[in-house]
């Protein structure tokens, strides 16, 4: 809460948790939804988050625990790939043990559209390979297959050629105008 102090839905989630005795992965979308906004904009606050997730870790069957969050503009824009890309304090990047972002391809209607996934932190182990995703109706995931991803790549093409001739056109446009002011 608001004062650091744990929320009724963490003791009603630890309570749900002792209920079974095999869990194995907890999915908690998004944080921003369940850690309020000083975890995005406090470090210290950030860090008890963390520390209240691994202890999430604890529960019966010893589950792995996914948060989702949202990268920062700057990143969106750029459409890089680092641990310091998440929206928000050091601290959501700097706790955890594991980072993945995934980054969109979107094209257009017509090509089915392409995400990648990437490890950013692994303090555990070596960092995987990019992995590229299909996005399906209602948003689920699945291994783009390597005709997905050439008919995304060959999209992407086209519109870089596209722009380029018309970035060439407005400055052919540009310079003629130039030239007929200066008669």
């Amino acid at each position: 809460d608001d004062e650091g102090h744990p929320t009724r839905a963490l003791a009603t989630l630890r309570a749900k948790l002792r209920e079974r005795d095999d869990w194995s992965l907890i999915v908690l979308d998004p944080l921003s939804r369940i850690g309020g906004p000083e975890v995005e904009t406090d470090n210290a606050a950030a860090t008890q988050m963390c520390s209240i997730l691994e202890s999430l870790c604890d529960a019966p069957g010893r589950p792995t625990v996914l948060v989702t969050h949202h990268t920062n503009k700057a990143n969106r824009k750029e459409g890089g790939a680092d641990s310091s890309a998440a929206r928000g304090a050091s601290a959501l990047t700097d706790g955890p043990r594991w980072v993945a972002q995934v980054s969109g391809q979107y094209v257009s209607d017509d090509v089915t559209p392409i995400v990648r996934l990437q490890v950013t932190k692994s303090n555990d182990t070596a960092f995987p390979r990019p992995v590229k995703l299909a996005r399906l109706a209602g948003g689920a995931l699945r291994k783009a297959t390597h005709e997905e991803i050439e008919a995304v790549d060959l999209e992407i093409a086209v519109i870089k050629l596209r722009a380029e001739k018309k970035k060439k056109h407005l400055a052919a446009h540009a310079a003629a105008a130039l030239r007929k002011a200066d008669d």
